[in-house]
């Protein structure tokens, strides 16, 4: 009997460890989020936004600068981010909107 019961054990244990990093990478595609920013032309690079986020730009998956058709001096940035909680990506979108030369961040609802 404790045989099986030990073997079972190691059978559950066994499937929680390889469940996990099935676990993360299917969470993580949840976790995707995007932003749009209005800017002054040239006021964001990929340079200057990894210098406002720090150890979270690590998190920007896609970066895209567009020319406004409204206003040839501003930029219409779009920001696709990776593994960003809810609260990670608030802290985000305060510290792009603290930065010089952006006008307005709008978060992306896909």
């Amino acid at each position: 009997m404790y045989t099986a019961s030990i073997g079972a054990t190691v059978i559950i244990l066994v499937i929680l460890v390889g469940m996990k990093p099935l676990e993360r990478r299917f969470i993580s595609v949840k976790q995707q989020r995007s932003i749009q920013l209005r800017a002054d032309r040239g006021a964001v690079s990929l340079r200057t936004l990894h210098e406002a986020l720090g150890s979270a730009s690590v998190r920007v998956k896609q970066f895209i600068v567009q020319q406004s058709e409204d206003d040839p001096e501003v930029g219409e940035i779009q920001i696709e981010l990776s593994r960003t909680t809810a609260n990670d990506f608030e802290v985000i979108a305060q510290r792009l909107m603290s930065m010089n030369g952006v006008r307005s961040t709008k978060p992306d609802t896909r």
